[in-house]
């Protein structure tokens, strides 16, 4: 998986659209993001965990929409929206993915009525075409998790607080399989032994009939051989 760019839609400190570009060269291949306390940078890595899984984990304000466009809404007639969105473009198996997860908050009498919308794209042509994948929202989660499980992502996404509960996920050695492609060898592995297993109590039943009609017979032939006596007899 190769991060091409991402943009953030008023996306709690980031105002409008700001786009941010990675670096692809070959020998110059590393971006650096900096900037001073409280300046955006957990929110930006917090960006893609919630772009991806529609999660997130601020502490304190748990908004996910931009303050200053919040506070604009008071001023806004009953019906306005606002929207707060994070578009991620990335490269997985040579493919270009486009997954962006948008929220819309529109102001009623009371406060926000919410909506979510999660999408997917690809592209086959460098990023020169888009097309949508239709697929429900659980084939949509799979598809994601065999790009970056999210039981993984803190492997790949991570900030200060969260630093020390790596090594404390259970469910590590599910992601690993999840990624490599293992847990589908282990499905068929399980299902080609119930096959097997299911096959063996089959075989077992027929022999157990079959060693049934051999003693049949063999008193069929006995009762045969008794009536050829008597008649001799």
């Amino acid at each position: 998986m190769l991060l091409d760019k991402i943009i953030l839609t008023n996306f709690r400190q980031y105002k409008g659209n700001q786009v941010i570009e990675f670096a692809h060269d070959k020998e110059q291949n590393v971006t650096v993001i900096i900037g001073k306390n409280t300046g955006g940078k957990t929110t930006l890595v917090q960006a893609f965990v919630w772009c991806l899984y529609g999660k997130s984990t601020f502490k304190k304000d748990t908004k996910l929409l931009n303050a200053e466009i919040e506070s604009e809404f008071e001023d806004r007639p009953i019906g306005a929206i606002s929207e707060v969105a994070v578009d991620l473009t990335l490269t997985h198996k040579g493919i270009i993915y486009r997954i962006e997860r948008r929220r819309t908050y529109e102001k009623t009498n009371r406060a926000f009525r919410e909506a979510e919308r999660f999408t997917i794209k690809q592209s086959e042509d460098n990023g020169e075409t888009y097309h949508m994948i239709e697929l429900n929202r659980n084939k949509l989660d799979e598809m994601i998790r065999s790009i970056l499980p999210e039981d993984l992502s803190s492997y790949f996404f991570f900030w200060g607080e969260r630093i020390d509960n790596i090594d404390s996920n259970k469910n590590i050695s599910q992601a690993v399989k999840d990624f490599l492609g293992l847990s589908a060898i282990d499905n068929a592995k399980s299902h080609i032994k119930s096959v097997v297993d299911q096959y063996d109590i089959e075989l077992a039943r027929l022999e157990g009939v079959d060693t049934q009609v051999f003693q049949r017979g063999k008193d069929l032939e006995k009762v045969k051989q008794d009536i050829v006596q008597k008649k001799l007899n």
